[in-house]
């Protein structure tokens, strides 16, 4: 299991099992329908349609930066894990989640290519190996400045808070200081 992403790969016995088709998501542009399949709420096999919103998203409430893809079919809890279909039926994403602050038709799924990716190396490795800071940061505000320089580095974050114990607090940054 990779938390990252929330993916995990599981082992069945069988053979001669079908298996759906997978998608090329670099084919996908916004507009393009989509479809997920899951069971919203406990109800088996429903299917929301909905289009392509964006691709390559950055979701700063999900906490990484997956490239997710977003779209406007409808993700509820019981969807998660589910497929994130092109009109041809073949899967392009795995349903992960939606903005919970009252927005609605904002759902996102994990590239199929990244799933891939991911599922590949769990197989192999039986983990990801995932760099570590242990800390929070925040675009720079460039009105701070007035008060620090930042000599030859026009590109900035600054430290958001620091998670106690963690590589960044054993190395000594603090919050407020600007990497």
């Amino acid at each position: 299991r990779d938390s990252y992403t929330d993916l995990a790969v599981v082992k069945i016995k069988g053979g001669d099992l079908p298996v759906a088709p997978f998608g090329n998501i670099h084919k996908m542009h916004p507009g393009d329908w989509s479809l997920v399949i899951g069971s919203p709420y406990g109800l088996d096999h429903s299917v929301s349609l909905g289009v392509i919103s964006a691709l390559d998203r950055k979701v700063a409430d999900f906490n990484h930066h997956v490239p997710f893809i977003q779209t406007d079919a409808a993700i509820n809890p019981g969807n998660s894990g589910g497929p994130l279909v092109n009109i041809d039926g073949e899967v392009i994403g795995i349903a992960t989640g939606a903005v919970k602050t009252g927005a609605r038709g904002i759902a996102f799924a994990i590239p199929i290519d990244v799933a891939n990716r991911v599922a590949k190396k769990l197989i192999r490795d039986g983990k990801i190996a995932r760099p570590y800071l242990g800390l929070y940061m925040r675009d720079y505000d460039p009105d701070a400045k007035k008060s620090r320089t930042l000599p030859g580095h026009p590109i900035a974050v600054t430290v958001a808070n620091v998670v106690p114990g963690g590589p960044a607090d054993i190395s000594g940054l603090r919050r407020g200081d600007i990497i």
